[in-house]
Order: C-alpha cells, then structure tokens, then sequence
C-alpha cells in the first residue's frame, strides 16, 4: 500500500505537518535499516530505491517476507510490539523520510484522519499477510514461483511493443527461492519449465513475463503447458 494513502484526504497544511515530523534519511546498499530484536522505533516511507524485508535461519539461511519499491510504507507494525521480528536490508541506495514513533503517536492524536489512514494500511497489509499464508500453504513451489513472478511485474514491469512484461531489474534465482521459501535448484528447475512452455523469456539479464499464460497457469489445476512458443529473445 503506497504511502500516499497516508495522505489520502488530509489538508495541504495537515500535509505539511506529517512531512515537519519526518526525518530525511539516506542508506547504502546493503545497510541494516534496522535489526531483529531492535525496538520498533519508526515507520519508514521509502522514497529512493529497494527494500527487503528477511529472516536469516540459525544456519544462515535467507527468507524474503516482503519486498519493497519507492513509495511503499514499511516498518509499521511498532505499536503493539517490544522489538521488531524482521530485518530490513537496503537493496540499493535508499532514501527514506522516517516518522519516529513520538512523532507518530502525534499525528494520530493531532491529524485524526491520518490516523484513519494508518488503520487502513494496517489492515490492508495484515489481509495480504492472511492471503500469502493462505496462499502458501496450499500452493506448490511453481505456484508460488508463478505468483512472485506476477507480482514482481505489477509493481516494477514495463510492457514492451509485443505485449510482454519487462523487469528493469535482474532478479536472481536465489532471490526468488529465499521469497518463495524454496531451494535456487527448484527455481531454476521451473525457470526453465516456464520457458518451456512460452510462460517468459529474457532479455539480456532481463526476465520478459507473459502475464497472461502465467494467470492462466494459476488458474489451471494442470502443471504449466509444454511446447508451446516461447517469447523471442530480444536482440
């Protein structure tokens, strides 16, 4: 849910009281926003670059909860908890204004519809939560695979000539099994399977989606369709 609906319906000088209470901040890539067990201490609106929400196992091992683009809210969940469960990594440069949360517990109080705002984007994330679990209980990993391709194409792709989805940026298979919560072998395994059967394709370090058989994909019960074309390899 995009920060702006923070926003949605407030005054321009209410406005211009949330953006008095945030603080500007810049991270490298690579940097810990912030920490398991730290104390859940801002909200974040991310306005520069990526952001990955993850769980690292005993082993080391990289679970990707959420992935976050410029204009996205993260960091919400810090009212009724002493320490944050995740961490949050920049992906690349981010610049981000950060609300702490004195400041925040102020605009609810100050702004009522603000407050009614941030209501709406915690239910609306904690519905997305209850479908992904939902989702992934139920759904094998080339489902899963499936769905993390499409939503990567609803928030960042770009439709070219011939009626594809490009991803601006290269997106590796260890990314997508620590988001699906599979192995880098099982997703280039059904990579490949997908380009099989016309499902992608590439272009360069690029991923081309073909949207439509991918939802059609989901909504057969049927394993992805062999032989059929697959999209040309751009030149």
């Amino acid at each position: 849910m995009p920060w702006s609906t923070l926003l949605e319906g407030l005054s321009p000088a209410e406005q211009a009281e949330v953006a008095r209470r945030c603080a500007e901040r810049v991270y490298r890539k690579g940097q810990v926003i912030f920490a398991v067990g730290d104390a859940p201490d801002a909200l974040y609106l991310l306005r520069e670059g990526w952001v990955k929400l993850r769980l690292l196992s005993r082993e080391g091992r990289e679970s990707i909860v959420q992935m976050f683009r410029p204009g996205d809210v993260f960091g919400e969940i810090l009212l009724a908890v002493p320490e944050r469960a995740f961490e949050a990594v920049a992906l690349d440069r981010v610049g981000a204004a950060v609300l702490s949360r004195s400041q925040l517990l102020a605009l609810l109080q100050s702004v009522p519809l603000f407050g009614m705002n941030f209501i709406r984007l915690l239910s609306a994330r904690l519905a997305e939560a209850r479908q992904e679990l939902a989702a992934f209980g139920h759904a094998g990993a080339a489902r899963r695979l499936a769905r993390a391709l499409l939503r990567h194409g609803e928030q960042e792709g770009e439709a070219t000539p011939d009626g594809l989805v490009r991803l601006p940026r290269p997106v590796t298979h260890e990314t997508l099994a620590n988001l699906i919560g599979t192995s880098r072998e099982t997703v280039s395994m059904q990579m490949r399977r997908f380009a099989r059967a016309g499902l992608l394709g590439s272009a360069g370090r690029h991923l081309l989606l073909r949207t439509e058989r991918l939802r059609a994909f989901l909504a057969s019960p049927s394993h992805p369709p062999r032989g059929r074309p697959r999209p040309r390899r751009a030149r």
